[in-house]
């Protein structure tokens, strides 16, 4: 929610149907730009969609999207354990300028 997202410290990837009816497409907006710079990855604004259709009509948009950020800022998809990527003192990857959202 947009009073947390302030503190977020990981690279975040905000996915958001423009005819959302549950969660209105400006709460997703907004959401973004809540997260610090460096966490914000560029959306995914799904054109025309809604709360629970985005990945049954862009099917493989949505899954490109979604495992490219995976396999790009989750550690475990990189061979690391989460956990242990913690406890050993890695930081999150921060989302490269050039790949921020604005």
């Amino acid at each position: 929610n947009i009073s947390n997202a302030k503190s977020i410290r990981c690279p975040a990837l905000i996915i958001h149907g423009t005819k959302d009816e549950v969660v209105p497409f400006w709460h997703g907006q907004e959401l973004l730009q809540t997260f610090p710079p460096q966490c914000r990855a560029k959306p995914f604004w799904a054109e025309g969609l809604g709360h629970n259709n985005i990945e049954v009509y862009l099917r493989k948009i949505y899954i490109a999207r979604v495992t490219g950020f995976m396999d790009r800022y989750v550690p475990a998809r990189r061979g690391l354990p989460s956990q242990d990527a913690d406890r050993e003192g890695h930081q999150p990857l921060p989302v490269p300028e050039s790949e921020r959202a604005g």
